[in-house]
């Protein structure tokens, strides 16, 4: 089977990047992951996505437990992230900027992931933050269970009664709401925006560090304990 093409930019024109070709069987219910890597990390005093991390860099850690969940993967980053992104994975993965030129959040890479849908023939878009490595290997599975039985709605995964913004799968129809309620100020968040959509927030059990959220460097020292302390480095 051939291998499909997605757009780089968000003009839903196809480009030459490659994205992961299915297996003949092919699933009605495709479902495209963006990792959401576009932040400005002002208190890790670094680029966040890049920061060493056991045997490579955050973004690796995040990647290597979410590709294998869904069809295709993008990664939403910044401009100057485009040339390490490229340098470090080729053309493996879609490169995608924040819709609203970045003006609007994790909220600006979410629109951005879910105008890139109709080419690649998908129904569902499901996010990561990049600074999450220990997120669960089935949390897509976990949340489309869910997802299979809402209407239009997003669902989205809380853990000790916290809600996971950014681990969520949103349906396509939920696009055209969301670029409304950026453009009307309405939505300032993606917690704003998940509670209009009326989201479903799934409960999420397992490992208690399943969701530990890497912000400064402390957090890295500290996740680096919990992955089992690895000081080799590529």
């Amino acid at each position: 089977m051939h291998s499909h093409y997605a757009c780089s930019k968000c003009n839903g024109k196809l480009g030459m990047v490659k994205w992961r070709a299915m297996g003949s069987q092919e699933t009605k219910r495709r479902v495209v992951g963006l990792v959401i890597a576009g932040g400005k990390a002002s208190r890790m005093g670094a680029d966040k996505p890049f920061v060493r991390f056991q045997n490579g860099v955050l973004l690796d850690a995040v990647v290597d437990r979410v590709l294998p969940q869904v069809d295709a993967l993008m990664l939403n980053v910044r401009p100057e992230h485009v040339a390490p992104c490229q340098s470090r994975y080729g053309d493996k993965f879609v490169l995608l900027p924040d819709a609203f030129d970045g003006n609007c959040g994790p909220l600006g890479g979410v629109i951005a992931g879910l105008q890139q849908l109709p080419p690649l023939n998908a129904e569902w878009l499901a996010t990561f933050p990049c600074d999450t490595p220990f997120i669960p290997r089935d949390i897509v599975a976990t949340l489309l269970e869910t997802a299979q039985l809402t209407v239009g709605r997003p669902v989205v995964a809380a853990a000790s009664g916290q809600v996971q913004n950014l681990c969520a799968v949103w349906p396509y129809q939920t696009l055209e709401a969301l670029r409304e309620g950026v453009k009307s100020g309405a939505f300032r968040s993606a917690w704003w925006a998940l509670d209009a959509l009326h989201a479903v927030r799934l409960d999420i059990s397992g490992e208690p560090h399943a969701f530990f959220n890497i912000n400064t460097p402390e957090d890295l020292a500290d996740a680096e304990k919990l992955a089992g302390g690895s000081r080799e480095r590529t």
